[in-house]
């Protein structure tokens, strides 16, 4: 009679069951308690693996740096390991002298990405979003939040840093500040 098709149907479960049975006893021999923690520990390790290959969300990166030197880039988020970067934000404030360009330099990988915006508004918040037409060293700064608009992240890499600059005429004082949304494997 075949396995798959037994004349007796009840008596090939009791055959599977006792199967099943032998191999939770094997399970219990090697150090587990009971077939049920046993599960628990695979789940454990099912639960370690899938977590690996999940982003989590982090604490933002933040710069607030004050009195800016003119093209020095300041670094908001050092070289961090498998990071996907959601969104960022950056605003300064400038009294008398209007900055140009204010930049957001993005390495993923060891390649550049650049967000710009000539002559920035001051106290206005810009927002890095990218423009496919655009060359990677002349992506936008906008005043509108794209990323909260139906895309779930901005950009992810193995290895990401981001810093800001802006270029002054003269030199004044404001704050320049920035915040990057990421999450990391």
């Amino acid at each position: 009679m075949s396995k798959f098709y037994p004349a007796d149907a009840a008596q090939y479960v009791d055959t599977e069951v006792t199967t099943l049975q032998t191999d939770v006893t094997a399970i219990k021999g090697a150090g587990f308690a009971t077939g049920t923690d046993s599960l628990k520990v695979l789940s454990d390790v099912l639960d370690l693996v899938r977590t690996e290959l999940t982003f989590q969300h982090q604490a933002d990166a933040t710069l607030s740096q004050t009195n800016p030197v003119s093209a020095t880039l300041y670094s908001v988020l050092a070289t961090t390991a498998n990071v996907r970067l959601i969104s960022i934000e950056t605003d300064l404030t400038w009294a008398t002298t209007q900055p140009n360009p204010l930049e957001v330099v993005v390495t993923i990988d060891g390649v550049s990405t650049i967000f710009s915006f000539t002559n920035p508004v001051s106290a206005t918040a810009y927002f890095a979003s990218l423009n496919a037409n655009a060359a990677a060293n002349a992506q936008t700064l906008e005043t509108t939040d794209r990323t909260a608009t139906g895309r779930p992240f901005l950009l992810e890499g193995r290895s990401v840093k981001v810093e800001v600059r802006i270029t002054w005429a003269t030199t004044q004082p404001t704050p320049l500040n920035v915040r990057v949304k990421y999450a990391k494997r």
